[in-house]
């Protein structure tokens, strides 16, 4: 029995790809990991997985929150991370923020991961790869 109404087309289109495995590996330090789980309704469940996912009993949805405190990178928590498109829509937008919210706007935007963030999505766009 297949379980899931969720539409398997649509996550494929938000999907991110790999272009390869030839990188150095990151070193990241003094990093903490809070992992939360949350038993949900069986029908919720039905609506956030796409068919042919076998679901867990009980069913539950899984958060897990990094802070990194020495990277490569910088210091960062896996919140900048999923924050990012949303600073990049705020700039498309031309949105208004308060004060504290633009200058941790501009400091998102300027963390080397984001400039090579959008670096790739203009060489899709130079590439004819942007959909």
């Amino acid at each position: 029995m297949l379980s899931g109404r969720k539409s398997v087309a649509e996550l494929q289109q938000l999907a991110p790809t790999m272009v390869g495995f030839d990188t150095e590996p990151a070193v990241l330090e003094n990093v903490q990991i809070l992992k939360v789980l949350h038993e949900i309704s069986a029908e919720t469940m039905q609506d956030i997985l796409p068919p042919g996912l076998h679901p867990t009993i009980p069913p539950f949805v899984t958060w897990v929150v990094w802070q990194v405190g020495a990277s490569p990178f910088g210091r960062f928590t896996i919140a900048d991370c999923f924050f990012a498109p949303v600073v990049s829509r705020f700039r498309t937008y031309g949105a208004a923020l308060p004060r504290a919210s633009q200058d941790y706007a501009e400091t998102i935007w300027a963390h080397p991961f984001m400039q090579e963030w959008l670096k790739g999505a203009e060489a899709e766009i130079a590439d004819g790869r942007a959909g």
